[in-house]
C-alpha cells in the first residue's frame, strides 16, 4: 500500500507526531506550508479566526499528488473546534483525489472531534482511522502509545 502523510504545524507540535508516523509507516511525506507567517501573538489570533471563518488561505506548492496513492494521512492542529486554514485549502483542493483518508489532529485544549467531523463532512465520508494527541502529550513525549495504536490501525489496512 502506498502512503502520503500530508500535514501542517505552525509551532511543530503536529509536524512532530506525523513524522514519528511517517518513520514508522514509510511513505511519502508531504509538508503543507503557508504563503503568509503565522508567528507570534497576531499570527495565532489570525489563525483562529481564519479556521473559524472557513477559509482557505494560499498554501504554497505540494510535491505529491494525492491520487498516486491508497492512503493519505492527513495531519492538523486544531484551531478553535476546526481543521487549521491551510489544511481546509490542502483538502479542498485535493479531495477528490484522495481514495482513502486517516487522521491525526493535536491540540492544546479540546475541540478535535468537531474538528475531525467537520473533516470527515468536507471529504463526504468517514477516516478509515483517527487519533487526537495533546499538545501536552507531544512535548512530553508520551504520546508514543497513542501513536503505535494509529499506526497498527494503519498497518491493518495494508
Amino acid at each position: 500500500m502506498q502512503i502520503l502523510l500530508a500535514y501542517y504545524s505552525r509551532t511543530g507540535a503536529t509536524e512532530k507526531v506525523g513524522l514519528r508516523i511517517a518513520q514508522a509507516l514509510g511513505g511519502d511525506t508531504e509538508k503543507i506550508s503557508d504563503v503568509k507567517s503565522r508567528a507570534g501573538a497576531f499570527g495565532y489570533l489570525m489563525s483562529g479566526r481564519e479556521a473559524m471563518l472557513g477559509k482557505c488561505p494560499a498554501i504554497g506548492s505540494v510535491k505529491y499528488s494525492p491520487e498516486s496513492y491508497d492512503l493519505v494521512i492527513i495531519g492538523t492542529p486544531v484551531w478553535a473546534g476546526n481543521m487549521s486554514a491551510p489544511i481546509r485549502t490542502y483538502l479542498t483542493r485535493e479531495k477528490d483525489k484522495i481514495k482513502k483518508f486517516a487522521l491525526f489532529l493535536t491540540q492544546g485544549g479540546s475541540g478535535a472531534e468537531r474538528a475531525k467531523n467537520k473533516i470527515e463532512s468536507l471529504m463526504g465520508r468517514p477516516a478509515v482511522a483517527s487519533v487526537v494527541l495533546l499538545t501536552q502529550e507531544v512535548i512530553s513525549g508520551s504520546m508514543a502509545e497513542k501513536i503505535d495504536l494509529f499506526v497498527k490501525q494503519i498497518k491493518s489496512l495494508i
